[in-house]
């Protein structure tokens, strides 16, 4: 395994292994790399294993050249996050934790240190998160409506950004054939459009829709319109930086969720603690305690994306062991760069972990529960796409009904071979 960091070790330093999972991305894995290069922990302590996802866009030979003497595991097909990573995992002896590290994330030098000294202050923790940080920094776009105004794109020096939007006080209107396909809308009112602009972006053009007139406003700038239309405001040089979570929380469908998501960073005075207890961690960047690992399991490889993280940590917090997050532990990452809600399968994946998830976790109340809610979920479909259409003169969408065939199909599926497995089986992932 390959040795990064400085050197000086400690007796009393755990031995970690930091895993990173690449898959078909070159250019964000060897940013992060580079970044690991410089964490400021003992060199004879910590070890870094790349995990190659089966990528066919010649990235590993490349990230080969690049770091020579870089441990890789290679599979030779896309396993998913949650076996890709179990793949560095099973191995651990000799190992006190391992640190999981999406490839799109950048370290400060002290993330390993802080997240090290927050695992020793109880040996009943059995992982820490870290503080996660969305990359790039943003801009704020207030907009006051007088009328009802639809968010159609936003761009920065003409590229378009709307995917990335992080918004405050609009509406958010999903398209009933395809939840995922979601508009902004304001009305009579005002809101915030949080734009991901890069240090050299100098223009913001946002596209409205709507009717009444309305007023944009940005860095004490004012651009009035009588209808809605195309606003351009200059970005100027300040950027916000946003939290992506620092840990996850669970709501009451059992969904789970990252804490803080979108809060502007130093805003929060959790921020400044040691440690924080959190309902579980975020595997994007997350130290977990091997003897943890010994007793629970793995990653539930089944899962392969999407819901493995929060698994893991309910299935630990059930055994006895706590959670935390230690905000000290500051990573930036490029959310949804490797994945995310517009990647192919994402809805398939996240509906039917979220379910599988609460079914293995959950209490009784909290199953059932959550079974009501796919329940309703597809009875909602089912009117939005065949009988409303239909009775508006419509052809049926079937997109939505499909994806929701799958996923109580392999849920089913998933069920039953959980039955015959029965209790006595071997930790998750541990084959």
């Amino acid at each position: 395994m390959g040795a990064i960091g400085e050197h000086g070790a400690s007796a009393t330093d755990p031995r970690v292994r930091v895993v990173v999972l690449n898959w078909n991305s070159a250019w964000y894995t060897r940013r992060c790399l580079e970044s690991l290069t410089r964490t400021d922990y003992p060199a004879d302590r910590m070890e870094l294993v790349l995990v190659d996802n089966g990528s066919v866009d010649g990235s590993l030979p490349r990230l080969r050249d690049w770091f020579p003497d870089l441990a890789v595991v290679e599979n030779f097909a896309n396993l998913g996050f949650a076996e890709g990573c179990n793949r560095a995992m099973r191995d651990r002896s000799g190992l006190d934790a391992i640190a999981l590290l999406n490839n799109d994330a950048m370290v400060d030098p002290g993330w390993l240190r802080a997240l090290t000294d927050a695992l020793a202050l109880d040996d009943r923790i059995g992982a820490v998160s870290a503080r996660l940080v969305l990359e790039p920094g943003f801009v704020a776009v207030d907009v006051h409506a007088d009328g009802i105004v639809e968010v159609q794109r936003v761009c920065t020096d003409g590229v378009d950004v709307t995917a990335a939007l992080r918004v405050d006080g609009f509406d958010a209107v999903s398209d009933s054939a395809w939840p995922l396909d979601v508009t902004h809308r304001l009305q009579a009112g005002s809101g915030r459009l949080w734009v991901p602009a890069g240090a050299g972006v100098a223009q913001v053009e946002v596209h409205l829709s709507g009717s009444g007139s309305v007023r944009v406003e940005h860095d004490c700038r004012i651009v009035k319109i009588a209808a809605p239309g195309i606003v351009a405001v200059e970005a100027g040089s300040e950027r916000i930086r946003l939290l992506n979570g620092i840990g996850t929380a669970r709501n009451s469908r059992c969904e789970g969720y990252d804490r803080h998501y979108g809060v502007p960073e130093g805003t929060l005075a959790e921020e400044s603690e040691s440690v924080v207890e959190v309902d579980g961690v975020c595997g994007g960047a997350a130290l977990l305690r091997t003897r943890m690992l010994d007793e629970v399991g793995l990653f539930d490889p089944r899962l392969f994306a999407y819901y493995e993280d929060t698994d893991l940590s309910w299935r630990a917090v059930r055994a006895g062991w706590r959670m935390v997050a230690a905000p000290g532990a500051r990573v930036e990452h490029a959310f949804g760069a490797s994945g995310g809600a517009r990647a192919v399968g994402f809805f398939h994946l996240d509906r039917r972990n979220w379910w599988l998830t609460a079914d293995r976790n959950g209490t009784v109340a909290e199953r059932r529960y959550v079974s009501s809610e796919v329940r309703r979920e597809v009875r909602t479909a089912l009117r939005a796409n065949i009988a409303g259409r239909i009775k508006r003169r419509h052809l049926p969408s079937l997109q939505l009904l499909r994806a929701w065939a799958g996923i109580v199909a392999d849920h089913a599926a998933e069920l039953r071979r959980r039955s015959r497995s029965g209790s006595g089986s071997a930790p998750i992932g541990s084959a």
